[in-house]
């Protein structure tokens, strides 16, 4: 809500009073609705990389917006991508495919149709480049949140090379 306070001097239209008073308070409302697109936008761009809920004592508070597909999407990823070899390209891909993980070697080797024997090199080398982790023996885990769907974005299919 706005409040708007006008003088009436007797010499002076009433549109000329009213039009300059309305037109910047007009503005003032257009200004807070962009910053308030622009902060709505920003709470979005945060839920593309985490799901944020606090709760202290009995009250709970949660960050409830979606996140907008790719616009977390930085390009920082991109340089990494470039560098990987094809079978640690597809690896990644296989493994977007299964969602957030974590996930088993044989899954992802059966994603790929090839033996579990086949994908331990790449998936070793993924480890130490750091794109995932092994939160068990025999699970791989992205390091990034949301790091499937972002996959899923930029590298559709581990099919293609």
């Amino acid at each position: 809500m706005t409040i708007v306070a006008i003088e009436a001097p007797a010499n002076r239209s009433l549109p000329g009073i009213l039009v300059p008073v309305l037109r910047a308070a007009l503005l003032r409302l257009d200004r807070m609705k962009q910053a308030s697109a622009g902060v709505r936008r920003a709470l979005r761009a945060l839920a593309g990389f985490a799901k944020l809920k606090v709760k202290y004592d009995d009250p709970e508070v949660a960050l409830d917006f979606e996140p907008e597909p790719g616009l977390a999407d930085s390009g920082d990823l991109d340089a990494d991508l470039a560098d990987l070899t094809p079978a640690e390209k597809r690896y990644l891909q296989a493994m977007a495919t299964l969602g957030p993980g974590p996930h088993r070697s044989g899954d992802v080797g059966e994603a790929l149709g090839v033996k579990v024997s086949r994908v331990a090199p790449p998936r070793n080398s993924l480890i130490t480049k750091g794109m995932f982790y092994s939160p068990a023996h025999g699970d791989t885990a992205f390091t990034v949140p949301l790091f499937d769907a972002y996959m899923s974005r930029v590298m559709p299919d581990h099919r293609d090379d």
